[in-house]
């Protein structure tokens, strides 16, 4: 009994100082941190894609949280196709307009620098009327061969950024500035459009069909909610023709009508990245009426008299937009103002398609 005793005493500091008696513990587990694979980093790296081993990777963008797709330009061209700017709309409708968005182009000696730089300013433009605010320009794309040339476009999600640091201050003021580019946004764009007066009174002098609407404007992207319009606009109405008997004759009275609108509509899109905005606008419109009267007397001689009148009145309105692509936007617009020395009211339906270039 003493001898087993001691024989264990012996034993037990040996033991514990890592002797080969029987067999190892099994290891600690070790809790590491989530992340993607190294076959799904090395997929992602190859693509031209953020990945965490990449210079332009930073901490605040993890490669879970990263999406994007390629992008197709002619060998040469930096303009982008109706397709192109289609895609670009899809995954801003897909992704959201929120957070930061990336485009990667070629590092490699061909397309040149200036290239590079051109196709990544006509994106930028597009996600910018798309209500994008933050996009980045990083040349770290491997020129990847084909009939095409490729970029990558991408979106992360907006870097968690402390209360109290200058970038956390940017991201939370939608008017501070980004790259040394403002977060705000300018398009411009061409109006045509169909308008119909709507009562009885304007309709007398301009009728029922529809008349044309020419007209500039500038988009002028606050946040991605509200949009400030700046427009001019021309109408024109089609001549009208009343004819009357009097106790002379037969009267006629001949009456064109045309109108020059210039003001601003605010507009609101309810999220970032939703097709539809509602709004109003002010303007000041200037109307001209240009009118011809004759008479034709019982014995067969002609009476006429012609001339132009001129009013200056305000004008407001209640606007609807659809955004049909990049480029195409449709709105529905009722106008209200007046007309003539005794200010009669006129209203009228405006159905117009704008072209942003």
């Amino acid at each position: 009994m003493r001898l087993a005793l001691s024989l264990i005493l012996f034993a037990a500091p040996h033991v514990g100082r890592g002797a080969t008696l029987g067999s190892p513990p099994p290891p600690i587990p070790v809790q590491t941190a989530a992340g993607p694979s190294l076959d799904t980093a090395r997929a992602l790296h190859a693509s031209g894609a953020p990945d965490g081993d990449s210079e332009t990777q930073g901490p605040d963008l993890a490669p879970s949280s990263t999406q994007s797709e390629l992008l197709y330009f002619e060998k040469g061209k930096a303009e982008l196709s109706n397709a192109g700017k289609e895609k670009l709309a899809a995954w801003v409708d897909a992704w959201g307009a929120s957070g930061v968005w990336f485009v990667l182009t070629s590092k490699e000696d061909e397309p040149s620098a200036a290239l590079a730089q051109a196709r990544f300013d006509t994106v930028e433009l597009i996600l910018r009327r798309l209500s994008v605010l933050r996009v980045e320009h990083r040349p770290t794309l491997k020129a990847i061969p084909g009939k095409f040339d490729a970029i990558r476009i991408g979106k992360t999600a907006a870097p968690p950024l402390g209360p109290g640091s200058s970038a956390g201050a940017e991201a939370s003021d939608p008017a501070a500035s980004l790259n040394g580019r403002s977060r705000s946004w300018v398009g411009m764009g061409l109006q045509l459009g169909l308008i119909s007066a709507t009562n009885n009174g304007s309709s007398t002098t301009t009728g029922y069909l529809p008349n044309g609407a020419l007209g500039l404007h500038v988009d002028w992207g606050l946040t991605p909610q509200w949009t400030l319009r700046p427009r001019a606009e021309a109408w024109y109405f089609s001549k009208e023709r009343q004819e009357a008997a009097t106790f002379i004759g037969s009267q006629v009275i001949e009456s064109r009508k045309v109108a020059g609108l210039i003001g601003a509509d605010l507009l609101y899109a309810h999220n970032a990245t939703t097709r539809w905005k509602l709004g109003a606008g002010l303007y000041l419109a200037h109307w001209k009426m240009d009118s011809k009267n004759s008479i034709q007397a019982s014995d067969g001689s002609t009476i006429a008299s012609a001339g132009s009148t001129v009013w200056d009145r305000p004008a407001y309105s209640f606007i609807s937009t659809l955004r049909l692509s990049p480029a195409l936007e449709g709105e529905l617009r009722w106008v209200t103002s007046q007309y003539g020395y005794e200010n009669q009211p006129v209203h009228v339906m405006a159905l117009s398609l704008f072209w942003k270039f």
